[in-house]
């Protein structure tokens, strides 16, 4: 189970932790109430930790740095993403067809996305399913990011180009998307 900070009043953010990993910490929020994105899931007893309290059901996993092998997780997509500031359609193809499957086909199911850390890589499948999937508009998905990472889109130089390349495959496809 993750060492846990407390969070703010107001914000989205579940839980700061430490990322065993890693030397840094790691964060857990909601984009929306059946969208948790964040970082590694740390073991058997962490993905317990996350149905237990949270209620996850499925996992989407885009953390290229290592596999979910091993955690007892059944319903389990891998898709790894080199963190290099371009996600293939072939990755956002996938991960929206999942999400809404998962999303779509039992209202009670939460998806849970994560990368290594949940900074960029996490946030930016949340927001191709928030606009793939959830219908939401692009300030509306931004707007999900920003509730718990307020710096998103300006901290790190992937991060619109994540958005960019979300844009551009939901176009691509032809999804119903909000302006």
């Amino acid at each position: 189970m993750p060492e846990v900070w407390s969070t703010g009043p107001d914000s989205s953010v579940v839980e700061v932790y430490r990322n065993t990993f890693t030397p840094w910490t790691a964060i857990r929020h909601w984009m929306d109430p059946r969208v948790l994105v964040g970082g590694s899931i740390l073991g058997v007893e962490d993905w317990k930790h996350l149905q237990r309290d949270f209620k996850v059901t499925h996992c989407l996993s885009v953390e290229s740095e290592r596999s979910d092998d091993g955690k007892g997780i059944e319903d389990l997509i891998w898709l790894p993403i080199p963190d290099n500031g371009r996600i293939p359609g072939s990755v956002f193809l996938p991960a929206i067809y999942y999400a809404d499957w998962v999303l779509t086909h039992d209202t009670q199911a939460k998806l849970y996305v994560h990368c290594q850390m949940g900074g960029s890589r996490s946030p930016a499948i949340g927001y191709a399913i928030l606009r793939g999937v959830l219908c939401k508009t692009p300030k509306e998905a931004l707007a999900s990011i920003r509730r718990a990472l307020p710096d998103w889109g300006t901290a790190h130089p992937y991060h619109f180009a994540y958005m960019e390349s979300a844009e551009n495959v939901i176009r691509s496809m032809g999804m119903r998307v909000r302006a």
